[in-house]
C-alpha cells in the first residue's frame, strides 16, 4: 500500500511538471514566432529605406535616411539574436521533456503519447489520462 502511495505521488508530481514543461515549451515557441514576425518586419523596413536611399534626393535627407537604416539593422540583428536564443530555449526545453519522459518511463511512471494523453505504466498495465 505504501509503494502504491509513494508511486502514486511520483506519477502526480511527474504529471504536473510535464504539464509545467509543455505550457514553457508553448510560450517559448509564441515568443519565437513573435521574434520572427518582428525580424520579417524589420527586413522589410531595412530592404525599403535602401530601396529608397538610392533615388537622388537631398544630403540631409539621405544621411537621415542612412541613420535609419543603421538603427533598423540594429534591431534586426537583436531580433537575430532573440529568435537564435528562442530556438536554444525551445531545443532546451524539447530535451528536458525527453529526459522527463524516459526516466518516468524507465521509473513506470507517466508518459505523454503522440495523441496529448498521458500514458501511466504500472506493473506493465496501461492507464491512459487525456490531459
Amino acid at each position: 500500500m505504501d509503494e502504491y502511495r509513494d508511486l502514486k505521488k511520483d506519477l502526480e508530481q511527474t504529471a504536473k511538471n510535464c504539464r509545467i514543461l509543455q505550457f514553457k515549451l508553448r510560450k517559448a515557441e509564441r515568443r519565437m514566432e513573435q521574434i520572427e514576425a518582428e525580424k520579417h518586419e524589420l527586413e522589410r523596413q531595412n530592404q525599403e529605406l535602401k530601396n529608397n536611399g538610392t533615388a537622388p534626393g537631398s544630403g540631409d535627407k539621405n544621411q537621415g535616411q542612412n541613420s535609419k537604416i543603421l538603427q533598423l539593422e540594429q534591431e534586426l540583428n537583436q531580433s537575430r539574436d532573440q529568435v537564435a536564443q528562442a530556438q536554444r530555449e525551445i531545443q532546451k526545453l524539447q530535451t528536458q521533456i525527453r529526459t522527463d519522459s524516459k526516466e518516468s518511463h524507465s521509473q513506470s511512471g507517466p508518459v505523454l503519447s503522440k495523441s496529448r494523453s498521458l500514458e501511466v505504466i504500472i506493473n506493465s498495465t496501461i492507464l491512459k489520462i487525456i490531459i
